[in-house]
């Protein structure tokens, strides 16, 4: 049962690393759209509106990986008994 639980675990753990990969690309893209965007058109009018709402947006992104992967962590801890 732990061999099982271990293989999991790294299953897992190789799951997140290679899906991390592509979400990074793809995130990284999305940031660079929106500080263009709102750096050529800002709506409040300052030139700062683009770099503020990337920031944004890769601090949101990077909370939510790492919740991702604190709970594929706890979801698959094995317990010594």
């Amino acid at each position: 049962m732990n061999k099982i639980s271990d293989q999991i675990s790294v299953g897992a753990k190789a799951f997140l690393t290679t899906e991390y990969k592509y979400l990074a690309v793809f995130v990284t893209c999305v940031a660079v759209m929106l500080f263009v965007l709102y750096f050529l058109d800002p709506p409040s009018g300052h030139r700062m509106d683009g770099l503020r709402y990337s920031l944004c947006f890769l601090g949101g992104a990077s909370l939510s990986a790492s919740a991702g992967w604190r709970g594929m962590a706890t979801a698959t801890v094995r317990f010594i008994c």
